[in-house]
């Protein structure tokens, strides 16, 4: 935007020197100044929203006040290695529903198993040891000890409790299908949404690929009609077509690949990329 604003106060600069050599009109002038200050207005509300942002960046953090946010002019660099097979497979590893479907899977086993142990006999082995120690101070015995050692043993065997062990082995039957439903469409969701994801990062690339390309063609258009509009070939509406095809096509590029980006780390939140 600040390019934009630049071009513009350029261009009133020129169209008042040509106005005073008598090659342009009051008009051409006007349109120059209002070209101008619509630029301007637009780069002050460009920079109220970005404060806005950060502010509202700074509440979501908590971050004091003397952190400071700052813009970057560094392009986004987009990872055109990204596979649909490879993204799979560490999702499978590493993806967190994958793994908390899994854990789910696990923990009703466990409980399966700990109904199915109700039914066992349940053994009992109990040890134990006494002693005594008298003492007859007007006797000639002035000691007397005693010891022994005791030990039991027994067997229950669960026979009737109202089917309650019986529901409770259906029940975690019961939960362990459901675990492994939950599983089984977990990881069909998580491999369809890298599917869409793919399709959509590398949809992303190739317009960004043609952005790129319509930019040297905007730029190129943009310098042959600066020089055309100084010469007096062209007028001023031709000119500041030019300008603003080339802003909003470089616009256009830093829009796609924020989008691009943006799908480039949900991929990679999809494998658990950033959880290992």
């Amino acid at each position: 935007m600040q390019e934009l604003v630049d071009i513009s106060q350029d261009r009133v600069e020129r169209v008042k020197a040509r106005y005073d050599y008598a090659t342009a009109t009051k008009l051409d002038v006007l349109n120059a100044v209002v070209d101008f200050q619509n630029d301007s207005t637009s780069l002050l509300s460009l920079d109220q929203n970005i404060y806005t942002l950060q502010e509202n960046l700074r509440f979501q953090m908590n971050a004091p006040e003397k952190v400071a946010f700052f813009l970057t002019t560094q392009r986004l660099t987009l990872d055109q290695s990204l596979k649909e097979a490879e993204l799979n497979s560490e999702a499978m590893k590493y993806n967190k529903v994958i793994k908390a479907a899994e854990q789910g899977v696990v923990l009703s086993d466990l409980s399966l198993e700990v109904a199915n142990a109700q039914f066992q006999p349940v053994v009992k082995l109990g040890a134990g040891y006494n002693t005594t120690n008298l003492q007859y101070p007007d006797n000639n015995i002035t000691n007397s000890f005693s010891g022994g050692l005791s030990g039991n043993l027994g067997v229950s065997i669960p026979i009737f409790d109202g089917k309650q062990r019986r529901i409770a082995v259906n029940q975690s039957k019961l939960d362990v299908m459901t675990q492994s439903i939950r599983l089984e469409s977990s990881t069909a969701q998580v491999a369809s949404q890298i599917k869409v994801k793919v399709k959509e990062y590398n949809y992303l690339l190739a317009l960004v690929s043609l952005e790129e390309q319509k930019l040297a063609n905007a730029l190129l258009n943009f310098e042959r009609s600066k020089e055309a509009y100084n010469k007096g070939q062209i007028d001023q509406n031709a000119f500041r077509l030019a300008q603003l095809n080339l802003i909003q096509t470089k616009n256009s590029i830093i829009s796609k690949r924020y989008n691009a980006k943006y799908v480039e780390i949900q991929l990679n939140a999809l494998a658990g990329k950033y959880i290992r």
